[in-house]
């Protein structure tokens, strides 16, 4: 999302400058859409005046691709994490053997995983199968009233009525930018090839909630294979590992967030951290206190 705001942002602020130009060179007598004041506006239209010109540019353009799918990242990393934190603090609360522990992490990290997955999928698919509804709403409409659409958002933005009707006049020359930007500004609606695919989004929260939701078990697993894995010490070894392993992934989705989100790395981190020991302690205290209540009702059984 945040992606997507500064692609408009963008968007506008070229759209704006070519049309202030143009507007200039009417006054001065020009010619008031000269052929190198169409070929600007056709790169806009494309996006192509969005790239940087700049050996930097293939890059910004690889980050912001990957600024599209954060999302996916945390969501499914979040989620897989929480879930394990949530499982192994459950567990210290109530007598569970340390194979039933590593078997019930197995089946959560992939059933869950595949749940995540489908839900990323079906999450982009729904909003790109919306913004399409969007285009062809848009589409369909006159360009009449959207040329007045236009004009009323940016007057309504501050621009004096004369240059909103200026600048909406220039847009009336190239219907299908004119439409795009009604998409882009009214809507929130980017043109089509901006949208992210749902089969990516969906295989990312996947990978991500098997990745992150399976370093928990990472200590669990060693404790198995190591002598008297059944003992109450090893257990509670494995456990009291595992949650450290788990605060240390929190602190690297934090991380891993706040790079592709561009935010402040230290805050994220403390954040995803927080939030996880939270989520685990309140997890504990009800298995805790479940089991608890579990064994006075039923006296042990």
């Amino acid at each position: 999302a945040m992606a997507k705001t500064e692609r408009i942002k963008e968007l506008a602020s070229d759209i704006t400058s070519t049309a202030k130009r143009a507007m200039v060179a009417a006054k001065n007598g020009a010619s008031l859409h000269p052929p190198v004041m169409h070929v600007e506006l056709q790169q806009v239209r494309t996006c192509d005046g969005l790239k940087d010109s700049s050996a930097s540019a293939p890059k910004k353009e690889e980050r912001e691709e990957w600024q599209e799918y954060v999302r996916g990242v945390v969501y499914g990393g979040l989620d897989g994490v929480l879930t394990m934190f949530a499982l192994l603090a459950s567990a210290a609360g109530t007598d569970v053997s340390i194979r039933s522990l590593m078997a019930m992490g197995i089946a959560n990290v992939m059933a869950d995983g595949m749940s995540m997955g489908f839900g990323g999928y079906v999450s982009s698919l729904s909003e790109v199968e919306q913004n399409q509804s969007v285009r062809e709403r848009v589409g369909s409409m006159c360009d009449h009233d959207v040329a007045e659409g236009l004009q009323s958002f940016y007057y309504e933005k501050g621009l004096s009525e004369d240059d909103a009707a200026n600048l909406v006049a220039i847009f009336k020359n190239y219907p299908i930018l004119m439409k795009e930007r009604y998409c882009a500004e009214i809507e929130g609606v980017l043109p089509a090839q901006e949208d992210g695919s749902p089969i990516t989004e969906g295989k990312i929260t996947f990978q991500s909630f098997l990745l992150f939701g399976s370093l928990p078990l990472v200590p669990v697993m060693i404790a198995l294979l190591l002598p008297n894995s059944d003992s109450q010490q090893s257990f509670n070894a494995a456990i009291g590992f595992s949650i450290l392993f788990t605060v240390v992934t929190l602190g690297i989705l934090g991380y891993t967030k706040a790079c592709l989100a561009n935010q402040p790395k230290l805050s994220q981190v403390l954040l995803m951290v927080s939030n996880g020991v939270v989520c685990a302690g309140v997890s504990f205290l009800v298995s805790f206190g479940s089991g608890e209540a579990l064994e006075n009702l039923f006296g042990g059984k």
